[in-house]
């Protein structure tokens, strides 16, 4: 069931409606039947099937270079999920040895991956299983993969390095010297800078097309960084910290040009720069704690809307749109069996895969639904008879 939870922005939970019980999957007249007994099931929308890990949680959720692909990890048990997204299915399962901390696609069909698993071993996997596994010198946290240089780089969350594995040669480089352990990393897009946001609230810079392991050059956040994020063109970065802050910086400042709060004062999980939007023509930049992702114009630091998730989240992704820009479908990985999902259309249109959304959303607000349209209202006198 599709419902609306936002007030002045329509957002629409995907992902909390019913679904087929157990039974019902073993055949299609099972299915008949449960659709016959339950209306509700019968007007679900379920974008994905399988997308969700009955025995725990979800940890970590990226889309394919091309958007046609999606990984997501989770446990328990240890797994990893792939599914094709012009099929609205799941393409196949693999266990993990144990949980994975990071994944990171190494070809557009997902069909070469690798995985940061959390006893300190990088599981790369190709389309028939496990390929081949290595042990890193120290606990890593992050994954991020140099393709221009074939370098894969793992931000260690225990020593103050960044251990770099050429994938050309198989071999171990130098390490890094990032000063402190990192929590988080990522690599500039319109200039050859790969920054880590590390502990002691400082976010180094490294030269990408030199062999150097010392840091070009340094910026001061003040508190443990937790996120990092550049824009599409390279030229600003905009950092998250354990207390609750989104700095944005440009490259050639050293003092914030924007600083933005979260009302929780839980540290920032995860950073994206939204590329698209109907309703703005400045670039959004969408942050998340544990308990609110916020959608805030990265130039004035006015909100364009919250989206409050279910359950704690650990990981979003922006399902990007068929003309490169990003849509207004966002996946959530949090601590719930299913996978959360949201749509906002006033962010982007709905990606090719699921252009439906576009024609039921609209639906939807011709026919003004509630989002209490699956909930009773009772009165006093029956709640007291209730017990209530």
């Amino acid at each position: 069931m599709v419902t609306r939870v936002g007030a002045q922005t329509a957002i629409y939970c995907l992902s909390d409606g019913a679904r087929l019980p157990a039974w019902a999957e073993q055949s299609d007249q099972a299915r008949r039947k449960a659709l016959k007994r339950d209306e509700k099931l019968g007007r679900r929308v379920e974008l994905l099937q399988g997308l969700e890990f009955e025995g725990g949680a979800s940890r970590r959720i990226k889309f394919s270079e091309d958007g046609r692909m999606l990984v997501v990890t989770g446990e328990y048990p240890p797994a990893c999920k792939v599914f094709e997204l012009s099929q609205l299915g799941q393409k196949y399962e693999r266990r993990l040895g144990c949980a994975a901390v990071d994944v990171w696609p190494l070809s557009p069909d997902l069909g070469k991956m690798v995985f940061l698993l959390s006893d300190r071993t990088l599981d790369f996997h190709a389309p028939y299983g496990t390929h081949y596994k290595v042990r890193v010198p120290s606990a890593g946290r992050r994954l991020l993969y140099d393709g221009a240089k074939c370098t894969l780089h793992v931000a260690s969350g225990q020593r103050p390095v960044a251990h770099r594995l050429d994938l050309d040669s198989g071999t171990f480089l130098s390490d890094l010297e990032v000063g402190s352990p990192s929590s988080c990393c990522d690599l500039g897009r319109g200039v050859p800078l790969t920054a880590f946001g590390c502990e002691d609230g400082v976010v180094r810079f490294f030269d990408a097309r030199t062999s150097s392991t010392q840091p070009v050059a340094l910026l001061d956040v003040g508190n443990d960084v937790t996120a990092l994020a550049f824009d599409k063109d390279g030229l600003n970065v905009a950092c998250g910290t354990a207390d609750a802050e989104v700095k944005l910086y440009d490259l050639r400042s050293k003092r914030p040009t924007l600083t933005k709060a979260h009302q929780n004062l839980l540290p920032i999980v995860d950073l994206k720069w939204h590329s698209s939007s109907r309703e703005t023509a400045s670039s959004l930049i969408l942050s998340s704690d544990s308990r609110v992702l916020k959608a805030w114009d990265s130039r004035t630091g006015s909100v364009f809307t919250n989206v409050e998730p279910s359950s704690p989240l650990n990981h979003v992704a922006v399902a990007p749109s068929s003309d490169e820009r990003d849509s207004g479908l966002i996946l959530m990985a949090g601590e719930q069996s299913r996978v959360m999902a949201y749509y906002v259309p006033a962010l982007g249109r709905a990606p090719r895969w699921c252009a439906f959304l576009d024609s039921l959303t609209e639906e939807l607000e011709e026919k003004g639904q509630s989002h209490f349209e699956d909930y009773r209202f009772v009165s006093r006198t029956e709640l007291e008879e209730l017990g209530g």
